[in-house]
C-alpha cells in the first residue's frame, strides 16, 4: 500500500496518516483477538516532501479580485483568500460579521452534503480555529 502511495506521487503526510488509520483498524482486529499482531505495526511511512507553499503576493491578490469582481461568489472566495475553510464559511452568521471593524469572527463551522443539505454546526476544526479574521471584508 505505500509503495503504491509513493508510486502515485503521494506526500509523506498524506502516507503516514493514512498508515495511521490502517494501523489502528489493524489495533482494534488485534484487541477482538481477530488478529495475533498488526501486520501494519513495523511499516515505515514513505514519500514526497511536503511542498513549499507561497503566499499570494498584493499584486497577484489584487488580480485575482479583479478576476472574481462579477462572480455571484466573489465575497465567498474572498473570505478564503483570508484563510477561512469551507466549513467556517459555511458555518457563518451575520452576528459573526462586522462591517465597520472590517472583521468576521470565526466560532463554528458546517459541512454541506452533496444533496445540498447542512450538517448541524459544530465547533471549530481545531481549538485555535477560534479566531477573528481581519481584512477579510
Amino acid at each position: 500500500m505505500v509503495t503504491t502511495m509513493v508510486d502515485a506521487g503521494r506526500a509523506q503526510r498524506t502516507v503516514s496518516i493514512t498508515l495511521f488509520v490502517v494501523r489502528s483498524v489493524f489495533d482494534d482486529a488485534l484487541q477482538d483477538g481477530l488478529l495475533v499482531r498488526n501486520p501494519a505495526a513495523r511499516v515505515k511511512a514513505a514519500g514526497r516532501p511536503q511542498r513549499n507553499r507561497e503566499a499570494f503576493t498584493g499584486e497577484e491578490l489584487v488580480r485575482l479580485q479583479a478576476h472574481i469582481a462579477d462572480d455571484e461568489r466573489a465575497g465567498l472566495w474572498l473570505l478564503t483568500t483570508a484563510g477561512l475553510r469551507r466549513s467556517e464559511i459555511l458555518g457563518l452568521r451575520w452576528s459573526d460579521v462586522d462591517l465597520q471593524a472590517g472583521t468576521v469572527t470565526i466560532v463554528r463551522g458546517e459541512t454541506a452534503s452533496r444533496s445540498g443539505g447542512r450538517a448541524e454546526p459544530t465547533a471549530t476544526k481545531t481549538r485555535r480555529g477560534a479566531r477573528d479574521s481581519t481584512g477579510a471584508l
